[in-house]
């Protein structure tokens, strides 16, 4: 019995230990690499964002699915077509391709078509986003109805 005892307490200390970095993982210095209009209503947007991995295994983001909304409606929908890979006990530069969907031309030809001049706090954001390690973890991070100008001015803080 003494035994088993010692067994589960060292099993419970190298569990704890190695996700104690998990909570480290830094990540900022968010950036637009790429923007390919595809037709009228497909974008395909590459983002790149600087990601310090201290933990011990490699990290990809699984899944990314988002709405933006605006008057309560759906304007685009945003899917993940390509995932990078943020390397273990790195920092590195890691890429997320998306295709983004137009549901609503019409508004969008209102507002004029270009993006710096649209008031960002009429949209709303929805988003599934899960990141996951080779070792089994994975973290599920959802925005709900969430104000896009927050969300970006939250970027806006992290690239400092």
């Amino acid at each position: 019995m003494d035994r088993i005892i010692k067994f589960l307490i060292c099993f419970a200390a190298l569990a704890a230990v190695s996700c104690t970095n998990y909570k480290d993982i830094r990540v900022g210095g968010f950036r637009m690499e790429k923007v390919r209009v595809e037709g009228l209503s497909d974008i395909v947007v590459t983002c790149s964002a600087l990601v310090d991995n201290p933990a011990p295994s490699d990290i990809t983001v699984d899944k990314f699915d988002a709405e933006l909304l605006k008057d309560g409606k759906v304007f685009a929908v945003v899917e993940m077509i390509e995932s990078g890979v943020a390397k273990a006990r790195s920092e590195s530069r890691v890429d997320v391709t998306c295709n983004v969907s137009i549901t609503d031309p019409i508004s969008m030809l209102a507002m004029g078509l270009d993006p710096d001049d649209w008031d960002m706090d009429m949209f709303y954001v929805n988003a599934t986003i899960v990141v996951a390690s080779g070792n089994g973890f994975r973290k599920t991070i959802r925005f709900k109805e969430k104000q896009f100008s927050k969300v970006a001015d939250a970027l806006a803080v992290i690239k400092k």
